[in-house]
């Protein structure tokens, strides 16, 4: 569900953003189910929808159309930027880790 349009998130200075241009609470549902499936993949279950990179989940296209593009100057998106890039790469980390561990243990 998106907030209204009139709700807005205080920034810096004299910039504001717009809640309703980016569904939160869907972002952040999107990455809780995102999650559980790198969770089930390090416990061992094979029951899972491909993961997908950090410009493909719900947040990274907001991140980098709209979120740079019209925000880009304050320091909350550059953050919010700097995160998701970084628990992405964890977390391929994680899968590559995993996937060769599960390869390893087939083949010997």
């Amino acid at each position: 569900m998106a907030f209204p349009s009139s709700c807005q998130i205080p920034a810096p200075g004299r910039n504001t953003m717009t809640v309703a241009e980016l569904d939160v609470n869907a972002a952040r549902l999107a990455h809780l189910r995102w999650e559980a499936g790198l969770e089930a993949l390090v416990n061992g279950s094979d029951a899972r929808e491909p993961l997908k990179g950090q410009e493909d989940c719900d947040l990274g296209p907001w991140i980098y159309g709209t979120g740079l593009s019209r925000h880009g100057k304050l320091d909350s998106v550059r953050q919010l930027k700097t995160a998701h890039k970084r628990f992405n790469h964890l977390a391929d980390e994680t899968m590559s880790a995993q996937v060769s561990k599960l390869w390893f243990a087939e083949c010997h």
